[in-house]
């Protein structure tokens, strides 16, 4: 039923790329779990976009460069071992360029995700997937403070993460290194010193390990707040990308680029109706 649903919508989305041609798409994955349909989506987004990498973006925000029409740029949150084992051999056959956003702190480490630690320590004692999500996101709702608190009830999860060799060589290749915080907090629940401790700790590791740009941020979970915006303005973070599922608008705040959330094993019906603009379209008009 829910592939039908996207196929019929599909009958519209080419009006929807027409008409927005001019606004830049920027899709937000996170790990690759189904490697063949990804790169079905990846060879489908070369046909029919313009896919343009992170310094082009930059020259667009900050030096008043254009953008081609149908400009789309591929972005990754959390640094997932998937990126490097499974995505990174499509970017290299197709010549595609991307961004992947890493947690610095688990660059060279066998340490988890912290919602992973949740999901993994959970399913043990039986909960359903719905009840583990639950918790997640009400430790997503907490002061950072209570969340740290609350993972301590958990025996250690490990996780294979990324080492930096793996960091270059993904840089080799094409893929931008981009800053998602150093532990992966919500950054709206940060207190000022906890905030600014996050962004000198990635900073630190960016320049030691001489990889990275710091400077282009996406918020953890996509939470973002005035004030964080504030303090990241006064700290040299330049370029910041949100987690809202839309288009941008014509004029885009360099601090405020929105993403749309896609994943890999994403139906290409579901895919397209996502990248189209008519999906984000659908649900704002539903939250309207």
């Amino acid at each position: 039923m829910r592939n039908l649903i996207y196929k019929t919508l599909n009958l519209i989305s080419p009006v929807f790329n027409i008409v927005l041609k001019h606004r830049l798409r920027v899709l937000a994955y996170h790990d690759i779990v189904d490697p063949i349909n990804f790169e079905k989506q990846i060879k489908w987004l070369k046909a029919n976009y313009n896919l343009i990498d992170l310094p082009t973006l930059k020259e667009y925000l900050f030096q008043s460069k254009s953008l081609p029409a149908k400009s789309l740029l591929i972005t990754f949150d959390d640094g997932d071992r998937s990126v490097f084992e499974h995505a990174l051999p499509i970017f290299r056959k197709y010549q595609v360029p991307a961004c992947l956003f890493v947690i610095t702190d688990l660059i060279d480490s066998k340490k988890d995700f912290w919602w992973d630690t949740i999901k993994k320590n959970e399913a043990k004692s039986g909960l359903s997937n719905a009840e583990i999500m639950k918790i997640i996101n009400i430790n997503k709702g907490s002061s950072n403070k209570d969340r740290l608190d609350f993972l301590k009830k958990y025996p250690v999860t490990q996780n294979h993460q990324l080492s930096t060799v793996e960091v270059k060589e993904l840089i080799l290749s094409g893929v931008y290194i981009g800053n998602h915080s150093h532990t992966h907090p919500m950054f709206d629940k940060l207190e000022k010193d906890e905030l600014l401790e996050e962004l000198q700790n990635v900073h630190s590791f960016f320049d030691m390990n001489r990889i990275g740009d710091y400077s282009v941020f996406a918020y953890p979970n996509g939470n973002f707040s005035e004030d964080t915006e504030k303090l990241l303005m006064e700290n040299n973070i330049k370029i910041a990308f949100l987690f809202d599922h839309k288009i941008n608008e014509r004029t885009i705040n360099p601090l405020r680029i929105s993403r749309i959330a896609v994943d890999s094993d994403n139906s290409m019906s579901e895919f397209k109706s996502k990248v189209s603009g008519l999906h984000s379209t659908i649900t704002k008009m539903k939250k309207g």
